[in-house]
């Protein structure tokens, strides 16, 4: 089973500072993580990562939940792109 870290890596963040991450270290990593979801769940993949967007936003996590907002789009966009081919 893959383990998921819904929290984006700090990149050249000094101790105690709270710097967001490189946008394109984000974007790979939201990619990566899609990629994976869809590789283990299938057409279901959209469903596991809202259920996890859901409960991001039940624990009040804002960081999880806008990470796994962006995966539901990154899922919802690849399954469009491979159904207009």
């Amino acid at each position: 089973m893959l383990k998921y870290i819904a929290r984006p890596v700090m990149v050249n963040a000094p101790r105690g500072a709270a710097k967001k991450p490189d946008r394109s270290t984000h974007q790979a990593r939201v990619a990566q993580i899609a990629g994976e979801l869809i590789a283990e769940h299938g057409p279901k993949a959209v469903h596991v990562a809202i259920g996890r967007l859901n409960d991001a936003i039940d624990r009040g996590d804002r960081i999880s939940r806008d990470f796994y907002a962006e995966i539901v789009c990154a899922i919802i966009e690849q399954d469009r792109s491979a159904s207009i081919f």
